[in-house]
């Protein structure tokens, strides 16, 4: 008798899991995903400025170069984030 009543609690259970918790997991994956492509997109970026300024012997600084990047990172990702909405 005991198993039969807890057998609705637990399928409410597994029920508000799988909607409320592996959901918004999945949708943090997603944002992690987008966070680390863009990272990735950002540094072979400002790998391929700093060879082509090496090349041309020009000294990036490298507080404003660091500072720009991920400003422009944040920007980048805030962009794909709101197509998604």
């Amino acid at each position: 008798m005991t198993v039969l009543k807890q057998l609705p609690f637990s399928l409410v259970c597994y029920l508000a899991v799988k909607k409320f918790i592996l959901e918004r997991i999945q949708e943090a994956m997603k944002h992690l995903l987008k966070g680390a492509a863009v990272a990735a997109v950002v540094l072979i970026v400002l790998m391929i400025i700093n060879m082509f300024c090496n090349m041309y012997e020009i000294h990036l600084d490298q507080t404003a170069t660091g500072t720009i990047s991920a400003v422009c990172a944040m920007l980048f990702y805030h962009g794909l984030i709101r197509n998604e909405k």
